[in-house]
């Protein structure tokens, strides 16, 4: 397919912008030569559809970077809330038997939270010796336990008054 374009004849591929072919059109005959599809371009109405389009763009941009910032902090928040959710809730207990050599504490205690533990009364490690030399039978306790290689072990014990 050919179009003449003032008096220049163009061969017009399907996908070549009509604005394109003008522009092509013009240069070749005369630089101060317009035609319709070129003055077009530059029409009113084409310049701000453009424009409304780019500030659409921007606005969406914007919105975007505001939403990514908000989860952002939303997201340090989490690790904070994690932060606290590490260091466990203290159990309640009484101390029926310790057993420094073997580095082992017998507590009756209630529910413990951070292992979904009911009461009960069993044997933990101790994770430091030396918290077993702070307690001995028959004392009201709290403590914090956690599974530390597959085995129960207080990690922090205080006595109570």
């Amino acid at each position: 397919m050919s179009r003449t374009y003032l008096g220049v004849t163009m061969l017009a591929a399907p996908a070549v912008d009509r604005h394109a072919r003008a522009w092509t059109a013009a240069r070749f005959v005369s630089p101060f030569a317009v035609t319709d599809s070129f003055a077009h371009a530059f029409s009113k109405e084409y310049t701000m559809q453009h424009l409304s389009t780019l500030v659409a763009m921007v606005i969406g941009v914007a919105m975007s970077s505001a939403a990514l910032a908000q989860d952002a902090n939303e997201h340090s928040e989490h690790h904070v809330a994690q932060a606290d959710a590490k260091t466990p809730a203290l159990a309640e207990g009484e101390v029926r038997k310790v057993d420094k050599e073997a580095g082992k504490i017998t507590l009756r205690h209630g529910p413990i939270d951070n292992l979904g533990m009911p009461p009960m009364t069993m044997v933990f490690r101790a994770k430091d010796l030396a918290m077993l030399d702070q307690v001995k039978a028959g004392d009201k306790v709290k403590f914090a336990a956690e599974s530390v290689g597959g085995q129960m072990t207080v990690t922090q014990i205080e006595r109570l008054p």
